[in-house]
């Protein structure tokens, strides 16, 4: 996960977490987290968590403590519709 933040040109950023298998993603883009995720779910089958329902807009809520196969296909259907937007 670190890899994929640090490979995006500056698009996303997120404090890493300490004792969890969730983070916070912050992207820069122009779309509410809600946008996002619909977009996410619709385009690319990937289910995250929109930040505004944490009170961190801007913000995706992403489980990363899975398999890495699964993993590695979320974040790139994730940048696929990050490109796009």
């Amino acid at each position: 996960m670190e890899s994929w933040i640090e490979g995006s040109g500056g698009a996303l950023s997120t404090v890493p977490p300490e004792a969890s298998a969730l983070a916070f993603v912050r992207y820069h883009l122009p779309l509410s987290s809600l946008e996002l995720a619909d977009e996410l779910r619709e385009s690319a089958g990937v289910l995250v968590a929109p930040g505004i329902h944490f009170g961190v807009e801007n913000h995706l809520r992403i489980a990363h403590g899975l398999q890495p196969h699964y993993l590695d296909a979320a974040l790139a259907g994730i940048t696929k519709v990050l490109v796009a937007a």
